[in-house]
């Protein structure tokens, strides 16, 4: 059976229970899963890079369904792709009229540049996930690249629930195991992650000929 989302998720932990009485009671599973799941495991990728495009002569890009808060925004129609300025909303400084954008801002469930696009560019926005499951944000990087965490977590909590002392020990076995190769996977990617100061890479800033400067 896959799981790869939400709705994998639950079909799975119901076809492990064996208890259609308990199909109502599988998201709160879920859910205090996820609790124990974010005490235990620290992923880095949780920040996911996903390509966007500008509409012409609209300012405003949807956010993705999974956004929880912003990293940094690129305009890739140029080598090397771009990093503009991200402003406050209420701090943007607006022009209506169309052009390249250069600076934005996260306003409300829109990503909001300083001016109307002037045609079709392409955009890659990173930024950090939403972690917890949900109809609306169905899938997320655990689910994705370990989803035997989450499918163990969940029937450790149900067995919790239904007082089954002899399968919660096989569960919660098998969960801590799914976790340990999660974190030991996570902290061997870590690894792979260059430090920075908090002013990163010193380095020489090029001529934009659509900034002037």
């Amino acid at each position: 059976m896959s799981i790869a989302t939400y709705s994998e998720l639950q079909s799975a932990v119901a076809a492990w229970l064996k208890r259609s009485d308990l199909a109502a009671r599988v998201p709160d599973f879920i859910s205090l899963a996820e609790t124990r799941i974010k005490s235990l495991v620290d992923i880095i990728n949780l920040e996911v890079t996903v390509p966007l495009a500008t509409t012409p002569n609209s300012d405003i890009v949807p956010l993705p369904a999974d956004f929880k808060s912003p990293i940094k925004l690129w305009l890739a129609d140029i080598n090397p792709i771009e990093a503009l300025d991200q402003f406050l909303p209420e701090s943007l400084p607006y022009n209506n009229v169309p052009n390249r954008p250069l600076y934005w801002a996260v306003d409300g469930p829109n990503i909001r540049f300083h001016c109307p696009a002037n045609q079709i560019y392409p955009i890659q926005f990173r930024y950090h996930q939403l972690f917890d499951l949900s109809d609306g944000n169905p899938t997320n990087t655990i689910l994705t690249n370990y989803p035997d965490v989450y499918l163990f977590g969940a029937l450790c909590e149900a067995g919790d629930f239904m007082f089954d002392d002899q399968n919660v020990v096989k569960w919660d076995a098998k969960f801590r195991d799914a976790i340990q190769r999660c974190s030991n996977q996570e902290a061997s990617n870590n690894k792979l992650v260059p430090l920075a100061t908090e002013f990163g890479q010193i380095q020489k800033r090029r001529f934009n000929i659509f900034r002037g400067y």
